[in-house]
Parts: C-alpha cells; structure tokens; sequence
C-alpha cells in the first residue's frame, strides 16, 4: 500500500477525475508518444489524394460580458445566448449543428464605449471594472461550405452581439505523412523556419507544439492576405484512436470512427481505407469581422497539401495503422476512485501530449464485473487495477484541509470457461452499454472496413444488443501478483529525446514481468482447456454407442475409450465404459474387477480423474481391455476374466506388462 496526501498529487485541483487521470499516467504502460504509424506503410508515390470537398469543420464566436453578468466565474446568461446561436442557425437551415460554450476568460483590452452595442443583457448605471469574453464553438462538420459562409458573412452574428473569432476550414486526403521528415524538407526547400530554433526570417513558422498534438501533426503559422492562420496536417484515425478532442485530457473515438455513416468522415474514411486518412486544415483567425474570399480561402488550403512532395507520402492502411496501434499494448488498466465510485478504463497514454485513450466509469461498484469482461483488451493481457481510498482527514503544509489517500494494486489474469479469448466491445463516451440495431454481419462489415481488424491484444466488436447493471456476466479473475505503487513522475508531458531509451528499457522490463506471470496461468489454461474438449468428446462418443454389457464381448483385446465414475445407488461404485468392438461404440458398466483396476488407476495420479467423473487421457483411448473369457459363476451369474492395460498417456504401467486375471 502507498499512502499520500491528496496535494501532492493533484494539488489543489477540483476535477472529480483528476486523481484518476495522474494516477493513470504514472502507470500506463501502453504507451504512444513516440510511435511510428507509417511503420508498416509503403511510399507509393500517389501523393496526398482529395476524398472529400471543402468543408467548414467549425466556427468560434465570443460575447462580451460584463462582470455584473458573471457569478463565480461564469456567465450567468450561456444558456440563453446558447439558444439564440441555435435559432440564428435554424434560420440559415443549418439544423444539424453542436453548439458548446467552451470557456470564459478575462478580456482585459476591451473599451467599455466600444463595447455598449456588443453588451447582452446590460443593466443601465451600473460600473463595469471587468469584462469577459464567453466563447461559444459551433460544429459543422456535415454541412455544405458555401451555407456557412453565407451566414459568416450575412452579419447577422454581429447584430446578435457575437463576435466571429475564428473558423477551421477542412480537406480530407488520402495518403499519410511522417512529420520528421516533412519538417526536413519545408525548412531546406520551402522557405520554412521552427519556431525558436531558426533565427532566419521565413513566411511561415512551424510551430514546435508536440505537447499539445502529438507526433502526428504538423502545424504552421503564416500570414495570408492580412490574417492571420494557423494551418495544419495530422492523422485523422491516429487523432480518434488516441483521444477525445483537443481540450478533453481523457476519451477516444474507436465507436465513432467506426459507426459514421452517410456524414463526409465517413464517406472520407471509406475512400482511404488502403491508405490511411490525413486532414488538412486551416484556421482563420477573424480581425474586425473581416473574412478572407473564397479564392483566398481555397489557395490557402490547397497550398498546405502542395508543400508535402508526392515521394514524402505513404500509403498506411487503417489496418496497419491499428495493427501498429495494438502492438503496444502491455495491459488492460483500470484506476478506481473508491470515494466516488468511479474509475478510468486507460487503454493506451500519449506521454508526449498527456493524453488518455479510454473511457471514464460511473457506479463502477456495479458495473465492474460487466467492464472487466466486455471493455477491457483481450484475455492474453493483464488487467492492472490501482485502487484509491480516502483515509483520513489532515492538514497539509499550508495548515489547510487534506485527504490521505491510500494506494493499492493487484495484476489480474480473466478468464471464462478455461479460455482467455474476449471481444472489446466499442462503446461511446460515458456510454459503457453502447449498442447498435444494425445486424451483426454488417457490424462486423463496418469494422473491418475502418480497418479494427482482430489482433492478439485487442478484438474489437459492436454490440447488436443492449446491457445493463444487471446484466449477468460469466467471467474467472486470478490474481498473478500485487502490484508496485509508484508516483514519483507527476504525469508530466515529457519530450521524445529525454524518454525513448528509458522508456523503451522500462517497457522491455515489464513485458518479461508480464510473460513471467502469464506463462504458468496460460498453460494451465491450455491445459483445463483440452480436458474440457476430451470430456465433450467422452460424451459424443458416449451419445453413439449402443447399450450393451461385459458379458456380451468375445474374448479379445478392445479400446477402452472412457470411463466415468458413478455411485451407484444398488451396486455400489462403478464405472460407465465405453469400448470400441468392431468399429462400433458399446457402453456398458465395469464389473467387480474392471472397476477395482480403474479406481488404482484414479488413486495413483489424481490428476487424470476430472471434477466430470471421467478419467481422463489427452492423447487417446485410456487403455486396452483385454478380455480372456467368461465363466457361470456359484450365484448363476457370468464372470468376466478381463485384465486392463493402460496407455502410457494414462498411467504409469506399461503397455507390455504381463497380463493378469482379476476375479
């Protein structure tokens, strides 16, 4: 057990999940910072390819509020302003658009005369000594380009008091791109410089921001007549397979890259799926409510495509582009907040972003057994759980209310019915029973053209039926080995050059402990498994043979296939054989003799004898049993005289030791 103060983890912060998210980040071992996506892609000389039109992906507006409108630090009116951007959208029939208020910050520049016709909601004589900026994002993604534009540029956002910032225009291209080797040849051949790194002047800057996007986006500054843009290239299926959106910490978007349908990533994604998806993207940021013409706008955004040389692309199937994702998976890890019942399913950790591919668990109590089956990664691979519980009450070293908080980790190995093979069940965010009404051949038809094929680590499936809390689940946990607290890195963002080598031999070192643990289980897996199958066979063979008895075989030597043991209620312990005569299967019961002979046999090695009843021979039929004849005996009955010979996979006799008459 690990015991700490929540302070000096966390800090002082309130975020229901941010215990979950820095206790994930110091032990994720599926890590993706530095991967190389293209690693099993081919340079096929195609170039970037257009999948789709131009599109606005989306839009920020702002209002300016004064500080009699906010109250503790938010806008008291977002949801109102809200419902006038919906109605204004529904007036340019742009109906199936996401409006989110996204953040409200000081607006420390602001001129209070400027401002009066911008103010919603004023209040006459009242004395403002601050203003804020509430931004608002519309999304719209699956909206044709020129019926956004007609409202950006109607006016009618600034008549409502909103204030147009910036919007993203998008391309979706088919074809990849490795960011190293694109900044190589933008800096030596196209009049581009890195950012605090070349002194020379250049039109365009690259912006040296892996911490924010990651190894798989590429982002330039530049200056387009007279605005200002940031434009951009990155992997679109890397981005939804690693997380949720550029300001959610925690989240991905498996479901979602592979449920789209009839929406322009959908139809981008099943155009590229031979070789892979790249978004181009350019972000005009709006001064004065002036926005660039459409000439402009399309040069611009065909321009970053023409700067990446046609031999600088690679041709990366999503199924290779997965394939390379999975390969870096070492567990399964789940961190669980006792205090609130909730917990982080991590299913890999970017440490050069900081982000968490996963999904966050309410009610976990409830739901633990139902996720530890359907939504972790495959059987082959551990399950990490690091449990925290809040102790006691105390002071930290600023004399102000603390909680300790103690730590505790167990390794688990799943299981169900002696097999280690599961699914992944696709599911949305805070959706942990996502389902789909679809059939199940066009689900799986659907996942295998976005490229989730199966891999060892992980066999992605969508559900056609619904669940619950309630839902039963059928599923064995062995713990392997407790688990080492360690919480000595806060969950910092870290750069490539300082952390590939030690994360490399740190990973190396983990994977041994893993196979070390899983070896032993695994075998005894196997092992339960190919009982099970041979006691399914015993019955099979048992369901054909004919009823029969001892007396009725001829003097010779038969097969003994099976044997199980019974009680029996009038003659006491027996076995029911089954023997092979002639091609044919006969059941029948052991006599006296026969059944003294298998009970030595179960007495001197238990480990054949199954919880079923049945001895059990992996490799074959149990024995030989040789019958000698048979004789009326003093009650009027028949004798056998039979001797039993087992096999060496049975027993320990050998198969030529003397034959012996057993009355």
């Amino acid at each position: 057990m690990f015991v700490a103060n929540r302070t000096d983890t966390v800090g002082r912060s309130n975020s229901s999940t941010a215990l979950l998210e820095f206790v994930a980040r110091n032990h994720a071992l599926n890590k993706t910072g530095s991967l190389d996506y293209n690693r099993l892609g081919v340079k096929d000389g195609k170039g970037l390819v257009s999948v789709t039109p131009k599109f606005v992906d989306n839009f920020i507006v702002q209002v300016i509020v004064p500080d009699y409108n906010m109250k503790n630090g938010r806008f008291i009116h977002v949801g109102s302003v809200n419902k006038g951007i919906r109605e204004l959208l529904d007036m340019f029939d742009l109906e199936k658009c996401v409006v989110k208020a996204i953040g409200c910050s000081k607006q420390d520049n602001c001129n209070a005369v400027d401002l009066d016709a911008k103010i919603l909601f004023p209040k006459a004589g009242i004395n403002v000594e601050q203003y804020y900026s509430q931004e608002y994002k519309i999304a719209t993604p699956n909206i044709e380009y020129s019926c956004v534009m007609e409202l950006l540029r109607s006016g009618q956002l600034q008549e409502r008091g909103l204030i147009l910032k910036d919007f993203d225009v998008t391309m979706d291209f088919a074809g990849t791109f490795d960011k190293d080797e694109v900044i190589e040849y933008l800096v030596k051949n196209c009049y581009f410089r890195m950012q605090g790194k070349d002194n020379q002047l250049a039109p365009r800057t690259i912006l040296d921001n892996d911490q924010f996007v990651g190894r798989n986006c590429l982002t330039y500054m530049e200056e387009v007549g007279g605005f200002c843009t940031r434009q951009k290239l990155y992997n679109k299926m890397v981005q939804m397979l690693e997380s949720q959106s550029v300001r959610s910490s925690v989240g991905c978007h498996w479901r979602d890259w592979v449920m789209q349908q009839e929406t322009l990533l959908a139809s981008a994604r099943d155009m590229s799926t031979d070789r892979g998806l790249t978004r181009a993207e350019v972000t005009f940021y709006i001064p004065s409510n002036e926005i660039p013409a459409d000439e402009t706008i399309e040069e611009t955004l065909m321009g970053i495509v023409k700067f990446v040389p046609n031999t600088l692309v690679y041709s990366t199937p999503f199924s290779k582009t997965w394939e390379v994702y999975c390969d870096t998976f070492l567990h399964s890890l789940i961190c669980v907040d006792r205090k609130l019942q909730h917990a982080l399913l991590v299913y890999s950790y970017n440490e050069v972003t900081g982000k968490i591919s996963g999904q966050i668990i309410e009610q976990f109590e409830e739901r633990w057994k139902w996720i530890t089956k359907n939504l972790t990664l495959n059987g082959n691979l551990p399950i990490d759980v690091i449990e925290m519980v809040h102790s006691t009450v105390t002071l930290n070293a600023d004399k102000k209310k603390d909680f300790v908080l103690e730590f505790t980790g167990s390794r688990f190995f799943k299981s169900q019915n002696n097999y280690n093979e599961f699914q992944t069940r696709l599911v949305s965010r805070k959706g942990c029973f996502s389902w789909s009404n679809e059939s199940e051949e066009k689900l799986n038809g659907m996942i295998q053209k976005a490229g989730l094929t199966p891999h060892r680590n992980c066999i992605p499936y969508a559900a056609n039926k619904g669940a619950n809390n309630k839902t039963k689940v059928d599923i064995n946990l062995e713990k392997v080995e407790q688990l080492r607290i360690c919480l000595d890195n806060p969950g910092k963002k870290v750069s490539i050059e300082n952390n590939c080598e030690d994360l490399k031999d740190r990973l190396f070192d983990e994977a041994l402990k893993i196979e070390d643990a899983r070896k032993p289980l695994f075998a005894t897996l196997e092992s339960n498994r190919k009982r099970d199958d041979r006691i399914k066979h015993y019955i099979a063979e048992k369901k054909q043979a004919i009823q029969s008895h001892m007396r009725s075989l001829e003097p010779g030597i038969y097969q003994l296939l099976s044997a199980k043991y019974f009680e029996h209620t009038e003659y006491g312990p027996r076995f029911q054989i089954v023997v092979e005569d002639g091609g044919k299967l006969k059941c029948m019961w052991s006599n006296w003799a026969l059944t003294n002979d298998l009970k030595k046999l179960k007495d001197a090695d238990p480990s054949i004898f199954d919880g079923s009843g049945y001895l059990i021979c992996l490799s074959g039929a149990l024995g030989d049993l040789v019958v000698k004849g048979r004789a009326m005996n003093k009650n009027g009955y028949y004798t056998v005289y039979c001797d039993f010979i087992p096999s060496q996979a049975a027993g320990t006799r050998s198969p030529s030791a003397p034959l012996r008459h057993i009355r």
